[in-house]
């Protein structure tokens, strides 16, 4: 469940559970079809790590645009961005979600299913472009992040 809470000026959201101050929060998207890479995107523009800052990616929000299919997703970052592409960004790094063996089991996606949010705990170090790519179909993803 996801809630604003403007109390006091100050204001916070939590969502699934993490609560952050409003005017940290990064609130991140992509789209790819299976097997391409996208960097995720803020307002539109290549999303990189601010210098001297890591990335924390808490939750995500994604669907599976494939209409009866279940997409997986991998997260990573590179020095560079990219748009959909079937290159991976130069020095690519992929990172788990969790603490569980098999990406397969980590993020999946159903078709069309709104608010279908997953806890996670994904880093990105500084000066680099997060990714995602999901295998299995097209997906879109809101990322819910911050820095510090």
């Amino acid at each position: 469940m996801s809630t604003i809470n403007q109390g006091n000026g100050v204001g916070t959201v939590t969502i699934a559970g993490m609560t952050i101050a409003s005017s940290a929060l990064l609130v991140l998207t992509a789209h790819a079809t299976g097997g391409q890479y996208d960097t995720l995107r803020n307002n539109g523009t290549a999303y990189q790590v601010t210098t001297g800052k890591t990335l924390y990616i808490f939750a995500i929000d994604g669907t599976s645009q494939a209409s009866a299919t279940l997409v997986y997703c991998q997260f990573g970052y590179g020095d560079t961005s990219v748009s959909d592409s079937a290159a991976a960004p130069t020095n690519s790094v992929l990172r788990r979600a969790g603490g569980i063996a098999q990406w397969a089991q980590e993020l999946v996606f159903a078709p069309s299913t709104p608010n279908n949010i997953k806890l996670c705990n994904i880093t990105v170090p500084a000066s680099k472009y997060p990714y995602f790519l999901p295998q299995g179909g097209a997906a879109a993803m809101t990322v819910y992040a911050y820095e510090v």
